[in-house]
């Protein structure tokens, strides 16, 4: 498609609602996986503190 096909498709009413359905799907989808993300970092363990704060590493060594 080149540019002015968007620019045609877009001035399509049928096209736009088209286009508004999707955007509100993608925007649903969306928040959804932001719940998840939320609920599954929730439960997640607290870091252990590190031995030595200086070590960026925080104390782990190979």
């Amino acid at each position: 498609m080149t540019c002015s096909n968007y620019v045609a498709y877009l001035c399509d009413p049928a096209a736009g609602l088209s286009l508004r359905v999707t955007l509100k799907r993608t925007a649903a989808a969306l928040g959804d996986v932001l719940r998840v993300a939320d609920s599954r970092g929730g439960r997640l363990p607290a870091p252990d503190e590190p031995d030595d704060p200086d070590d960026p590493d925080g104390g782990e060594h190979p």
